[in-house]
């Protein structure tokens, strides 16, 4: 078996267990340090905070952006190619 067609075991994790073995593993981290980690916490809340402000504004430039696309009637979108059109 080749190195790139074998997934990682993160790969294999899903998203909703990546969570939760995440939070875990801060609550172990917050049992065993204790209050020398706290000011991490804030540190965390703050970066989150600094990143919500651009993704809403990208969220809402990529709806208005994508509102104004022209609209292609669905017959002349991408046609399947057929036998004849391949046999030439």
């Amino acid at each position: 078996m080749e190195l790139s067609s074998r997934k990682s075991l993160f790969a294999r994790i899903s998203p909703p267990a990546r969570i939760l073995l995440g939070m875990l593993a801060g609550a172990a981290v917050g049992v065993v340090l204790g209050p020398r980690v706290a000011g991490l916490g804030e540190v965390v809340i703050a970066l989150i905070k600094m990143l919500a402000t651009p993704f809403i504004l990208f969220v809402v430039l990529d709806a208005l952006l994508r509102s104004f696309r022209p609209r292609i009637p669905r017959e002349q979108n991408w046609r399947k190619p057929n036998a004849e059109s391949i046999s030439r």
